[in-house]
């Protein structure tokens, strides 16, 4: 915290009044400034797009009968590691 410069009570409440004005108006200014940026928006709308791809691959997989394949893939991969 500052420290004040204050030779009374009322110098000294005073200046710490304005301290706590000025550090709300920088945390404002922060909360501002993140509300609108846009970078993040990015990211997520990557994320639902890989999780939507994989729904449907999964989905595609299980709808065409080709699942006991890969799940012989699967056990010889396994396999391999044990």
């Amino acid at each position: 915290m500052a420290r004040f410069l204050c030779y009374n009570q009322t110098e000294w409440t005073s200046a710490l009044r304005l301290h706590i004005m000025k550090m709300t108006f920088k945390e404002m200014t922060v909360i501002r400034k993140f509300l609108r940026d846009e970078d993040g928006q990015d990211i997520i709308e990557w994320g639902l797009l890989v999780t939507f791809l994989g729904i449907m691959i999964i989905a595609g997989i299980s709808l065409t009968g080709i699942t006991p394949v890969v799940s012989g893939w699967y056990t010889t991969v396994t396999d391999v590691f044990n």
